[in-house]
């Protein structure tokens, strides 16, 4: 009995300890294997078309966590009365540390039948199943210094930005893919109606010092 109780109590610090771990780069390989099981869902409710993968970590609190994010992501769609959704998706990074999904999104308008195409994106821990925000990659105070990597960046790439550009979003939109991370916004937010999200690439060393 003694023993079943201490069993019990080391493996509700190793969960609480598990939950508590914070995303780091350190030793980050993209070529690690994968220690995630992923397999194809369909949301199909209300007339959309919605694919999305069901993700399995190794520990269930994990796969809890990746299942309430993603099932809020799919339900943001399938609620909104107005539109109707077609959606693909991409697994661009699957390694030991991270798992990260670029979405295809179609919205057409049900009254006025007008199409809307954009990108959106969700990045796991792979460990803790935490999803991250762009807050968890870089360290604290990365706003100033990221917003001038972006103008570099801009200038480099000759980005059609608008005037309003002011660098990293409070919700800044990312996806890991491999060696990078690919910054993009909302759509039409700094750029006319005829070019689109803006996108900015950056291998993992362009961001030496602000990575976490």
């Amino acid at each position: 009995m003694k023993k079943l109780l201490i069993l019990g109590m080391m493996l509700s610090v190793f969960m609480l300890t598990v939950g508590a771990e914070k995303f780091s780069f350190q030793e980050y390989d993209p070529k690690s294997p994968s220690v995630v099981r992923v397999r194809d869902s369909i949301s199909k409710l209300n007339g959309n078309s919605i694919d999305f993968p069901r993700i399995s970590a190794k520990n269930p609190k994990a796969t809890k966590s990746i299942q309430k994010s993603m099932d809020k992501f799919v339900k943001k769609m399938t609620g909104d009365k107005n539109g109707k959704y077609y959606v693909t998706y991409d697994i661009t990074t699957n390694n030991s540390k991270l798992v990260s999904i670029l979405f295809t999104v179609e919205r057409t308008d049900r009254k006025d039948r007008t199409v809307e195409n954009y990108y959106s994106a969700l990045t796991f821990d792979a460990v803790t199943g935490k999803e991250l925000k762009i807050g968890d990659l870089l360290v604290s105070g990365y706003e100033k210094s990221l917003g001038t990597v972006f103008g570099d960046k801009v200038v480099q790439l000759s980005v059609p930005v608008n005037a309003s550009f002011d660098g990293p979003a409070k919700k800044q939109e990312f996806y890991v893919q491999n060696t990078g991370i690919v910054f993009f916004f909302e759509p039409y937010r700094y750029t006319d109606f005829a070019d689109g999200q803006v996108f900015l690439p950056f291998e993992l060393a362009d961001l030496r010092g602000l990575l976490r």
